[in-house]
């Protein structure tokens, strides 16, 4: 295995990736590969009521994710290695909190500037919520992928009190936090 600066390190492959072939079909083999520590992060949307202040369940959110060139890039699951699905997310309770939307294991590929695009569909009784653009960076600091710098462009629905990075340490993984507010329409019609 080499570093980024392509100079051998002494590590082995072995460090990186467990290979498991304990299970079988029709006595051959399956070869289960997976890799050990993937560089992952997450996204949390939390949803509120600008006037009550209370978080909303049930609101549906679609989000992508663009690099910098403006390409939407495919998001893949750190578990499955598959396409991670940011179309269809709702807000529900998540450990005892409403109007949240918890997105684990999204694999960091590579180091650079990217954007994350949250698209809320139109809530009866709420103004409508203009797409929400955060800017942010993927930077290597000490072999591990880091997100740095996040910043919103259009901050008039985003609540920016809530709106930061947040750190699980336990799971060494990081989260991108969005607060989200919506304002009721007022007056009679």
């Amino acid at each position: 295995v080499y570093r980024v600066h392509g100079k051998p390190n002494g590590e082995k492959i072995d460090d990186f990736v467990k290979v498991d072939t304990t299970k079988k079909d029709k006595d051959v083999s399956i070869l289960n590969v997976s890799i050990t520590n993937p560089q992952e992060y997450g996204l949390i949307i939390k949803k509120k009521d600008a006037a009550t202040g209370l978080f909303l369940n049930d609101v549906n959110f679609s989000a992508k994710i663009l690099d910098e060139s403006g390409n939407e890039i495919k998001v893949i699951d750190t578990e499955t290695f598959t396409s991670k699905d940011l179309k269809n997310l709702k807000t529900q309770n998540v450990n005892g909190e409403d109007g949240v939307i918890k997105v684990d294991n999204i694999l960091v590929e590579r180091a650079g500037s990217y954007t994350l695009v949250i698209n809320e569909e139109k809530l009866e009784k709420y103004i409508s919520v203009d797409d929400i653009y955060i800017d942010y960076n993927i930077e290597i600091q000490g072999e591990r992928y880091e997100i740095t710098n996040i910043s919103v462009r259009n901050p008039e629905h985003v609540n920016t009190e809530i709106t930061k990075l947040v750190k699980e340490v336990n799971k060494n993984l990081t989260y991108i936090q969005v607060g989200v507010d919506n304002i009721p329409v007022t007056g009679n019609y």
